[in-house]
């Protein structure tokens, strides 16, 4: 291919378009720990505190209800969630035999708007 087009190899790749590759002995972890500090940063929520959910868990939620994000200390919420942890991302193995596995702790159940589809 270099010979077709003018090819560099940059070595292993570390920052990309919002996406930083941290490299382990058993695969790489793909995370947005530097975009997400960048944005804590430019925004000045460096000071607050880390949550581990944004929503309140007790209020039911309809798609009709309400105005989108009525109540500011939402904000800190969500900012705090993405200070709970900026390491979290997908890990991708270089083990051949590695199995994906999901997990969702939704409960689609509790949806007004979902729940007799």
């Amino acid at each position: 291919m270099h010979n077709q087009f003018k090819i560099k190899d940059l070595g292993k790749l570390h920052y990309f378009l919002g996406l930083e590759m941290l490299y382990k002995a058993d695969g790489v972890l793909v995370c947005r720990r530097k975009f997400t500090m960048d944005l804590l940063k430019e925004y000045d929520c460096l000071t607050y505190s880390s949550v581990s959910s944004p929503r309140d868990f007790t209020i039911k939620l309809r798609s009709g209800d309400g105005a989108l994000l009525s109540n500011p200390g939402y904000y800190r919420k969500l900012v705090g969630y993405l200070k709970k942890d900026l390491t979290l991302g997908i890990f991708l193995s270089n083990d051949p035999n590695y199995i994906v596995s999901a997990y969702c702790d939704s409960d689609w159940a509790v949806c007004p708007d979902l729940r007799n589809l």
